[in-house]
């Protein structure tokens, strides 16, 4: 693969599609690490014991193969984009939902379901975002969008993202 600088992401045709994939691979991965990350401090704080919490969270991880499965058997039925935004719209749903319910029953079945759609998203966007344009582009583009995902997940976003800002900025 050809080096290529990051600057060159940002010219011609490329620099909308860059501004549009980094920002939604940012946006999937700060609310799914970032609430599966929090979980169990979240199940916690309404009053789950820590063992209930880590049995929540595995219920929540095991919801997760199936929803793959249903993604994959859709998208060879209706094609990746149409999947694509039905999965992050219902996903957003039971993400709304999970934040303000007031009892157990409807806490789990809004997380079991946001679950169930998130992790998909993940996979339909990479198949996504590697046809849009060659493999140096999307390698350079889809790294450093993670470096950022990645440092402000783990609660240190300022010192992390300046420090991979500089590693961007020496591409």
């Amino acid at each position: 693969i050809d080096k290529v600088e990051v600057k060159r992401l940002f010219e011609g045709k490329l620099a909308r599609t860059t501004v549009m994939l980094w920002s939604t691979w940012f946006f999937i991965a700060l609310a799914y690490y970032g609430l599966f990350s929090w979980l169990p401090k979240i199940f916690a704080e309404r009053g789950f014991d820590v063992v209930q919490t880590y049995g929540y969270v595995l219920l929540l991880a095991a919801a997760q193969l199936p929803g793959y499965f249903s993604a994959a058997w859709l998208v060879e039925r209706w094609g990746r984009k149409r999947t694509f935004v039905t999965y992050l719209a219902v996903s957003a749903v039971c993400t709304f939902i999970y934040g303000a319910a007031e009892n157990l029953t409807v806490l789990l079945i809004a997380a079991v379901l946001m679950s169930f759609f998130a992790l998909c998203l993940f996979a339909q966007w990479a198949v996504y975002s590697a046809k849009r344009g060659d493999r140096a582009h999307t390698a350079l583009a889809l790294g450093v969008v993670a470096i950022l995902a990645i440092a402000y997940i783990n609660g240190q976003g300022g010192d992390h993202l300046e420090r991979g800002a500089r590693r961007v900025a020496a591409l």
